[in-house]
């Protein structure tokens, strides 16, 4: 071999590789090839590979795409306004993070900072008046220019602050210089494939400086730099001077923009970090996937707050559940992630883990939660509302959505919520109708006994002697006491006998102008009796009874004779081929509490419904057909009215 290796050597000039077929000897040492196994602790640190401006552009394509929808310009002048200072950026700082363990503290943070600040500054510019004090002309000129100003110092904003304090080292030492060369270049002049990080001591966070004044220019692009620079050179001292967060009078409007959205993207991206969720760790941190996952689901329609799947009030923000697993796991933030759970229960498990959700003291997710429209749903409550409706402010959410509050003033919400949390669901049943229930039991074992010794009671008054001088003869007037002893006693006979229909009967009016008060018969049933003040008499049919219970059978007889008033019975409602309108104030003057009573007839469906608002129990109505004045009523549909034999 070594003749061949030598003849070959003076023919080409150059040493030859030949090919040795024997193997190489056990002394040969071989090198180890690089592995990705992390087999040594404490673990060390394999910095950080470098990305090429290609793969960051790749990665945020998605932003990129709705900035250039948004600037709706030519292919050729996006590509040299907008597409170069992106590149530009890229390439010179590459993946490096922004915060030492803050916000956008993740290899590629910096440029997506840069890129988010962008976008928003960009959109917010719109609608914006930057030269209110100029002519026609002149405005047509720079307002655009403007927009594009508050899109470059978008993009250059979060840069100063993280380039003055990283520290970017290579594997034998060499560092970075920030401010002379692009990160790209310093690797290829040092043959770096991936680099080291250091911190100051101090807490690090993206924001503009000096330093991002100084490069905005440079990273800008000619072609950018000299659209500007023909609206006015003006303009490109305010490009700088907001990328150095200096305010001025002439850029005062473009610096509010930026500065304001870099606030609220701030804020939206405290809400996606790790670190909210419990202290960083060595392995998987799902968290930032499941907020971008929510956001997703927001983003494109598939969730609407208040609207689908999410549910928010001023206390927070409510997903229900298990609807809300299935979307998010069907989003492509979760989908191109290994290791994340796909079953529902899996997910939440995943999601308490993350601290993204609360627990209770039992260590239960659930919540009951209730819609606009009144409808129970399971769900569970996050901890943090910005990590999946940002810009989330507690004002701009009155109505509840905790079931536990919406019960308070929705007897409907409560009588669901009672139900569902019942292992026999009792019938419509609310606590008024209860406690007239309990009030009529506890009378039978308080009732005062025939032979026991009647309460003593004050002597009655004298009668009045000036009362004929009137014309009025005087009564004698028996004391409440002896009257409540009386009927105790009267209202024991009653309750041991069988129980009939519910009556309302009027009294007859005597010809001195008193009404006979009415009579408990007995026989084969009791009948409950109230006094009206017409001849009519009313019976609740036995059907009805059985379908609304006793309670509020007596309820719907106490508002049959309030609707008897012949002041009351000329506002009533007859002439609609569905329904008769019942004037609500007139339900509320005979009775103490009309949305019990309201709820049990709306639920067995004795109740009007109104088409665009179809759990609405009171509507404004017309008293006259075309009036202008509207009154609150009541609408009892004709089939139940026909059913309860009611006849005004």
């Amino acid at each position: 071999m070594s003749y061949l290796n030598k003849f070959l050597d003076l023919l080409t000039g150059k040493k030859a590789t030949v090919f040795d077929p024997q193997p190489a000897s056990n002394s040969q040492h071989k090198e180890p090839k690089p592995s990705k196994v992390h087999a040594t602790y404490p673990p060390n640190h394999d910095g950080i590979p470098l990305a090429s401006a290609e793969e960051l552009l790749d990665a945020q394509k998605e932003l990129i795409q709705r900035i250039k929808l948004h600037a709706a310009k030519i292919e050729t002048k996006f590509t040299q306004r907008f597409e170069a200072p992106i590149q530009n950026l890229a390439t010179y700082i590459s993946n490096i993070p922004a915060s030492t363990d803050s916000i956008y503290g993740g290899p590629g943070g910096l440029f997506r900072a840069c890129v988010e600040s962008a976008f928003f500054s960009f959109q917010a510019s719109d609608g914006k008046i930057f030269t209110g004090k100029l002519g026609v002309e002149e405005r047509y000129l720079l307002e655009d220019r403007w927009r594009y100003v508050c899109f470059l110092s978008g993009l250059f904003w979060p840069l100063g602050m993280t380039l003055e304090s990283i520290r970017v080292r290579a594997p034998e030492g060499n560092s970075w210089v920030s401010r002379a060369e692009s990160i790209t270049d310093w690797a290829q002049a040092n043959d770096v494939d991936f680099y080291f990080i250091g911190w100051p001591k101090h807490d690090v966070e993206p924001g503009p400086s000096v330093a991002g004044g100084a490069l905005c220019l440079m990273l800008a692009g000619n072609a950018a730099v000299r659209y500007i620079e023909e609206g006015s050179p003006a303009l490109i001292s305010a490009l700088s001077e907001i990328a150095s967060n200096i305010r001025t009078e002439f850029n005062s409007v473009a610096f509010d923009v930026v500065a304001q959205r870099w606030q609220q993207l701030v804020k939206n991206e405290r809400g996606r970090m790790p670190q909210n969720y419990g202290r960083v760790r060595y392995g998987q941190h799902l968290a930032p996937f499941f907020v971008d996952a929510m956001r997703e689901c927001i983003a494109g329609g598939s969730w609407a707050v208040n609207e689908k799947i999410v549910l928010a009030d001023s206390k927070g923000v409510y997903l229900i559940w298990p609807q809300a697993a299935k979307d998010l796991v069907a989003t492509r933030a979760l989908s191109a992630q290994q290791g994340v759970p796909s079953t529902p229960s899996g997910l939440l498990q995943a999601l308490i883990d993350e601290k993204l959700v609360r627990v209770d003291a039992q260590q239960s997710a659930y919540i009951d939660v209730a819609d606009r429209h009144g409808e129970l749903h399971m769900a569970v409550k996050l901890c943090n509302p910005e990590a999946c409706v940002e810009g989330y402010d507690p004002s701009l959410f009155a109505n509840h959505v905790d079931a536990n509050e919406v019960a308070r003033i929705d007897p409907l919400v409560e009588q669901d919520l009672n139900a569902k949390r019942s292992k026999k669901p009792k019938p419509a049943a609310s606590k008024v109708a209860e406690q007239q229930s309990e009030t009529v039991s506890t009378s039978k074992e308080t009732a005062v006994d025939e032979h026991e010794e009647s309460p003593m009671a004050p002597p009655p008054p004298a009668a009045d002697v000036l009362l004929p001088t009137i014309g009025l003869a005087a009564k004698p007037q028996i004391p409440i006491a002896i009257q409540n002893a009386e009927g105790a006693k009267q209202q024991t006979k009653n309750e041991n006998a069988a129980p009939a229909k519910l009556v309302t009967q009027t009294a007859t009016k005597a010809e001195d102008g008193s009404s006979t008060a009415p009579s408990a018969s007995g026989g084969d049933g009791q009948k409950v009796q109230v006094n009206s003040q017409n001849s009519s008499t009313y019976v609740v049919p036995e059907v009805v009874e059985k379908q609304l219970g006793k309670p509020y059978s007596l309820m719907l007889g106490k508002v049959i004779k309030e609707l008897s008033k012949p002041e009351v019975k000329a506002l009533v409602i007859q002439d609609q081929p569905d329904f008769i309108g019942i004037p609500f104030d007139a339900i509320q003057e005979a009775i103490t509490s009309p949305a019990d009573l309201l709820a049990a007839l709306q639920k067995n469906g004795w109740l009007h419904p109104d088409k665009s608002k179809p759990r609405a129990m009171v509507h404004a109505l017309s008293v006259t057909v075309g009036g202008a004045s509207k009154k609150q009523y009541v609408m009892l549909s004709r089939p139940f009215v026909k059913k309860a034999e009611i006849s005004l």
